[in-house]
């Protein structure tokens, strides 16, 4: 029974290592790789489910490249198969004709990123703690711009400050305000 389970972790381990990572790119619920082997890729598209024109488009002129075999698109699942040959095409062409064809380039230029959307959360929620707290009086944006004033005096007084330094924070200063 050991050797059987050892047998059966070795092979899962060498079918890992033998398994080649996807170079191509992924956008979530825009167009994303499910998995590519060898002559073999398929791709998860949103979009195919909402829009039938899109499965007729990729039938019709997916075929027409050449190195191109097989195509099966599901309405269904969104998902597209096509089947190629490496000698002739690449996955990164496939990929870049299928973002053609279906007009996803748009989409693509308009994806923001996650850690800018939680930047965005995090400054909103700032402002809004901010605001709660001085009971209206003071917002993120004047939270700023009063303590770069604060800062900008305070290096004025002082006589140890470099006056470089005092006139970053008058241009910080003066940039927030507008």
């Amino acid at each position: 029974m050991k050797y059987l389970l050892t047998v059966l972790a070795l092979s899962s381990v060498g079918s890992i290592l033998k398994r080649k990572k996807s170079s191509l790119p992924s956008f979530k619920n825009i167009i994303e790789v499910a998995h590519s082997i060898d002559g073999r890729v398929r791709f998860i598209i949103p979009s195919v489910c909402h829009n039938p024109e899109h499965k007729k488009t990729l039938e019709n002129e997916l075929l027409k490249i050449d190195g191109i075999s097989l195509i099966r698109v599901s309405k269904i699942t969104g998902s597209l198969l096509v089947c190629f040959d490496e000698s002739k095409i690449s996955t990164f062409i496939i990929f870049s004709s299928v973002v053609h064809l279906l007009n996803l380039d748009i989409d693509l230029t308009n994806v923001e990123g996650s850690l800018t959307k939680e930047a965005v959360l995090i400054k909103d929620s700032l402002n809004r703690g901010i605001y709660e707290k001085t009971n209206g009086i003071l917002d993120l944006k004047s939270t700023v711009i009063l303590s770069l004033f604060i800062l900008a005096t305070g290096t004025f007084i002082s006589k140890k400050v470099k006056t470089t330094s005092r006139m970053t924070f008058l241009w910080w200063l003066y940039n927030s305000l507008h």
